[in-house]
């Protein structure tokens, strides 16, 4: 699965880097957390409620990271869909809703609160219609 791929990976770059710096190494990789993978349907329902609220512009797909994420551990157990909320404005690259969220300087955009909210209410009414 995907775990057994990821050590992998990991083994492969720590080979490399140790053939290149002529050494030996030995990878004691332990799983401490499930990787964070969206299921598939889910995503479609989260980003079709995104753009419903923000429109299909703002709604964007980042590329793969290899952060550490609990959220992972949920996704094991139900389908669903992690995603970032963007919070920055524009007009003030210094503003603390531009830091990341574990910057010292970090502040949460209050304004965003009813975009989220309205995000929240359209997965909602497309998974629970009524």
């Amino acid at each position: 699965g995907i775990r057994d791929l990821i050590e992998q990976r990991i083994k492969n770059m720590c080979t490399g880097f140790a053939t290149a710096f002529d050494m030996n190494i030995t990878v004691d990789y332990q799983r401490y957390y499930e990787p964070t993978v969206n299921d598939p349907a889910m995503t479609e329902v989260a980003m079709d409620a995104a753009r419903a609220v923000v429109g299909p512009e703002a709604v964007i797909v980042p590329p793969p990271i290899m952060g550490a994420e609990d959220f992972g551990a949920m996704l094991a157990v139900k389908p669903g869909n992690y995603m970032w909320v963007g919070q920055a404005t524009h007009d003030d690259p210094t503003s603390p809703h531009n830091q990341n969220l574990h910057h010292p300087r970090y502040d949460f955009n209050d304004a965003i609160i009813p975009i989220v909210t309205e995000y929240f209410v359209q997965i909602v009414e497309r998974r629970l219609p009524m």
